[in-house]
């Protein structure tokens, strides 16, 4: 087989992709076996399995798989093969395992059974593709949208059409973090339009569009960005896209999403932005034309569907709620619940964001086997309770989110949204719960305690409203502090009152009370330090890790997915004779440049060079300067004579010099690692050396350093001034993945200084 390829140059054609693709499926274990053969890095590998829906668990050589379920759609038949698939192929804990995304994920699947759980879910027409990682995530829609009295478009054949749309497209491979993406069916947003990065709520002839929005540590609700014909749904969503990719902050994980350029830039600026992009993408879509959706007239007096029990749609027939505990289903629930559904002649169950399902289509004269067959799967106390995996398997989780989602089950929520968070990032929406709690670790006396932040009266369908957030409290007391501020609602809220308004009305003060005895700071410190569920005592050590070679990976990436992307483009316009082709094909070619940059750890410019710049570059990133100089002397001739209408000799330059950087990306040492080239050997190096990386960025430090590392003999030291934040906490961390020793770490003056033994 041939070695993996990261940039495949064919996928500029830009064509309809396929949904189940095998040769990836194989070209994933060529990888994986290449990484432990040493001949592509650990980076590379990490990076293609996330593409794959893949993630790493905090258990070493495990992995969760996530299948990829367009609006939370899924037949009676992939659910059995799902758990057919878990029961055979989980080494521990089988279970499958609702998402807020409406995703089916499961854990503990062994390295080099990957490929065959892959392939076994194409057999069942189901794909991870694109699940996980920093790509466009699933889509996500109202349950019963397209069904749903209330529903004024069929939220799941736009987010079937819009998902298969950007699916492996170029441009959302290597994006800074995640793109999440939500269709609402109507006004009341069951889809929670505001908490993504598109949101898409109907409108009656069109979508009226909001971007930006996000959970995690600082929530921030999508700005308004106005109305959308159906046809501009794709460069809508296609310019939003362009702006993550180039602005969104690459060296600060934790600032890589569009709200982040928001707050930077400004409402005004990045409204102006994305109609400059609209610009830049529309030749391109006014070539290919757009989608259309049928609208209906919505019923806006029908109730809005709850948590479990029933619904009438608008055919007549009825959808049947069924709410999940921690949103679990173990093969053997699955299989019931398949067997139900397919003995009554039905064809689809529907996940919801709350991470519970929906029967739907069922007849009237159905109703009561359906009640009677849920039982055993229906969680007993059914109270709207949603949760993330946290420290039981996830490696950001800081506690165990699942114990103490079984532990407040029994409380008297009612009609109540209780989400609970392993940690800050939020995939248990804690930040829009009526009662939400994240998972923190506090220091007490040199200890780390389990902690918990709780949030009070955050909303999220139709405007985003995050909770009060409250004093924190310790783990081991989080259930008795949600169960006291539970009670309080129960007994003191006025008719029809939520609980942001019971919270607004008592004020801040009179929550706090509630829960102040409660503080990680009280009792004795020694009934603190176990989080719930675990006979261990509390540590924070394998939360997290060092990523700069994954980053360095991601971002040559990116830079070579934008090429693809820019050329593609170019080579569709071309072929309709458009002058706005060389454009397109110009930028491919600065993309690809920023590759070599970003390999040979340069500093990195503006988006666009100049021809004298974009010649440099590519003089210092390839050996072959002679064939460079030629490409480009035929590119600006080509140019040149576009200006009278000779446009494809342009793009087919353009093609070859983006084919050329791509050969150089990927074999500079003679194998597809993307690590820089062998440095020239040297004599003689001090036995230590510094090398200064103030001001300097992720991953570029990061390489820099590997870069200087590898022209030391080894065990040489080399002392690395570092800045405070993602250098400091990322750097040594991945050199140490790669076997070099820190020896030394310490502030130095306004920044930080480390020591590193080279490894050999």
């Amino acid at each position: 087989m041939q070695a993996p390829t990261a940039f495949p140059l064919q996928e500029v054609e830009m064509t309809t992709p396929v949904w189940v693709d095998r040769d990836e499926i194989d070209r994933l274990e060529h990888t994986r076996v290449a990484s432990l053969n040493g001949n592509v890095s650990d980076a590379v590998w990490n990076t293609e399995r996330l593409k794959q829906g893949i993630y790493g668990q905090r258990q070493p050589d495990v992995h969760m798989v996530r299948a990829k379920l367009p609006g939370g759609s899924i037949s009676p038949r992939q659910l059995r093969g799902l758990a057919d698939i878990v029961e055979a192929e989980a080494i521990d804990e089988p279970l499958l395992h609702v998402t807020t995304r409406q995703d089916l994920q499961f854990h503990y699947i062994r390295p080099e059974r990957l490929a065959p759980v892959l392939h076994k879910m194409g057999d069942l027409g189901l794909i991870s593709r694109e699940a996980c990682g920093h790509t466009v995530r699933n889509v996500t829609t109202c349950a019963l949208a397209g069904r749903c009295p209330r529903t004024r478009v069929d939220g799941h054949e736009v987010v079937s059409a819009v998902i298969l749309h950007f699916l492996r497209h170029p441009l959302g491979q290597n994006l800074p973090r995640k793109f999440k993406i939500a269709v609402a069916g109507c006004e009341s947003d069951c889809a929670l339009a505001p908490i993504n990065d598109v949101g898409l709520t109907p409108t009656e002839d069109g979508f009226f569009l909001a971007a930006a929005g996000g959970l995690g540590q600082a929530p921030k609700p999508a700005i308004p960005l106005g109305s959308l014909r159906d046809e501009e749904v794709y460069p809508a969503i296609e310019a939003l896209l362009r702006i993550h990719h180039r602005h969104s902050d690459r060296e600060r994980r934790a600032r890589a999403r569009l709200k982040f350029v928001v707050e930077s830039m400004g409402s005004e600026a990045f409204q102006e932005l994305y109609w400059e992009e609209r610009e830049n993408v529309a030749p391109f879509h006014s070539a290919q034309g757009g989608e259309s959706w049928a609208r209906r007239t919505p019923d806006l007096t029908a109730p809005v569907p709850g948590v479990s029990g029933w619904t009438k749609q608008i055919d007549g027939k009825w959808a049947r709620g069924v709410a999940l505990h921690k949103g679990d289903l173990t093969p053997a629930q699955a299989r019931q619940l398949a067997d139900l559904v397919s003995g009554l002649g039905l064809d689809e169950i529907v996940l919801t964001q709350a991470q519970n399902l929906v029967i739907v289509d069922v007849p009237e004269a159905h109703k009561g086997v359906i009640d009677e067959g849920v039982f055993g799967i229906e969680a007993l106390i059914p109270a709207d309770i949603g949760v993330c995996p946290g420290a039981a398997t996830c490696r950001l989780g800081i506690t165990r989110s699942r114990d103490l989602a079984d532990s407040v089950a029994d409380l008297p929520l009612g009609d109540l949204k209780v989400r609970i968070s392993g940690c800050a990032n939020g995939c248990g929406h804690h930040a829009i719960a009526d009662f939400g709690l994240h998972g923190l670790a506090r220091k007490r006396d040199g200890h780390s305690i389990p902690a918990y932040q709780i949030h009070v009266g955050g909303s999220a369908s139709g405007t985003m409203v995050p909770g009060r957030s409250l004093p924190l409290v310790a783990a081991v007391h989080a259930r008795e502090a949600l169960s006291r501020l539970v009670a309080a609602y129960n007994i003191e809220r006025r008719e029809g009152e939520s609980v942001r308004g019971w919270a607004e009305r008592i004020g801040p003060e009179t929550l706090e009370g509630l829960v102040a005895e409660f503080a990680p700071g009280e009792g004795e410190l020694e009934g603190l330090l176990f989080d719930w569920g675990s006979f261990d005592r509390f540590s924070t050590k394998e939360v997290g890790k060092g990523e700069c070679a994954a980053a360095l990976v991601s971002m040559i990436g990116a830079h070579m997915g934008e090429a693809i992307y820019e050329l593609g483009h170019a080579q569709t316009l071309a072929a309709k004779g458009s002058v706005a082709a060389i454009e397109f094909a110009h930028r491919g070619v600065v993309a690809a440049v920023r590759a070599l940059l970003t390999l040979r750890g340069e500093e990195e410019g503006s988006w666009q060079f100049g021809e004298e710049e974009a010649l440099a570059a590519f003089e210092r990133g390839l050996q072959n300067t002679e064939m460079v100089r030629i490409h480009f002397t035929q590119l600006y001739a080509a140019l040149r004579r576009a200006h009278r209408g000779e446009v494809e000799p342009f793009v087919a330059i353009a093609a070859k010099v983006i084919e050329t950087v791509r050969r150089a990306v990927e074999s500079r040492d003679g194998s597809d690692n993307l690590q820089p080239p062998p440095p020239p050997k040297v004599e003689a190096v001090a036995p230590e050396t510094v090398l200064d990386l103030k001001g300097v960025g992720c991953p570029i430090n990061f390489v820099k350093t590997k870069l200087r590392l590898e022209m030391m003999p080894a065990a040489s030291k080399l002392t690395v001034l570092l800045d405070d934040g993602p250098p400091i906490e990322n750097v040594p961390l991945s050199l140490e993945g790669e076997g070099h020793a820190i020896e030394v770490k310490e502030p130095f003056e306004d920044r930080w200084k480390i020591v590193v033994r080279k490894k050999g």
